[in-house]
C-alpha cells in the first residue's frame, strides 16, 4: 500500500527517497510522496488499557511500567497508556505506551522482546498517528494526561528491548529519522 510508505517518507532524511506504484497494466509509476490519498485516521478515547499478562512482550511492558524512569528519567511515572489504538482505514496502529515527560512533551515507546528488522518502520508508523491526533489537539480532548497542556511539540519516540535484542539492522535505519 502506497500510504504507509508516504508516510514513512515524509519523516525520514538524509536520503532522497522516490515511490513508485505499479499500473494495472504492471508498468511503474512514480508517484508523489506527498500525496497519501484520503487518510483518515481515529484516536480512540482515554484508557489505561493494559495488553495481556500472557504475552512475553507484554511481561516486558508491565516491569517497563513499573520502572519507566528507568528507561528515561524525563518520563512522568504516570498516566501510562497502553496499546492505544489509532484507526486509521482499516489499519490499526497500537503503540505499547504512550507517556509524557516532565516538560509535557508526548513520548512513544515501542517494545520488543526480540529482534526484530521491522522494528524502527513499526514504530515510526505508530509515532506519525500519535504525532498527528497531538497537532491536532486530540490527546486532552479525548481525556488523556488529564489536568497535562501538553506541548504542540511532535512526541519523543523511544524503543525498548531487553539487552542485545535490537535487530543488527536498527542502528542504520534510525541514521534516517528525522531528530525533531
Amino acid at each position: 500500500a502506497l500510504t504507509p510508505a508516504a508516510l514513512r517518507v515524509r519523516h525520514l532524511r538524509g536520503a532522497r527517497f522516490r515511490l513508485f506504484t505499479y499500473t494495472p497494466e504492471g508498468l511503474a509509476d512514480e508517484v508523489d510522496p506527498a500525496d497519501c490519498g484520503n487518510l483518515h485516521t481515529e484516536l480512540l478515547p482515554a484508557e489505561e488499557r493494559r495488553p495481556s499478562p500472557l504475552q512475553p512482550e507484554s511481561q516486558f511492558g508491565e516491569r517497563l511500567r513499573g520502572e519507566i524512569e528507568a528507561l528515561d528519567g524525563t518520563l512522568r511515572p504516570a498516566p501510562l497508556y497502553g496499546q492505544v489504538i489509532a484507526v486509521a482505514g482499516v489499519q490499526r496502529s497500537i503503540p505499547d505506551i504512550v507517556a509524557v515527560d516532565y516538560e509535557s512533551r508526548l513520548a512513544v515507546i515501542e517494545l520488543k522482546v526480540s529482534e526484530d528488522i521491522h522494528l524502527p518502520l513499526q514504530a515510526l508508523d505508530y509515532w506519525a498517528r500519535v504525532a498527528h491526533h497531538a497537532a491536532a489537539g486530540e490527546f486532552g480532548a479525548r481525556g488523556y494526561f488529564p489536568g497535562t497542556m501538553l506541548r504542540p511539540d511532535p512526541p519523543r519516540l523511544l524503543l525498548a528491548a531487553p539487552a542485545f535484542s535490537f535487530h543488527p539492522t536498527t542502528e542504520t535505519i534510525l541514521r534516517f529519522f528525522s531528530s525533531n
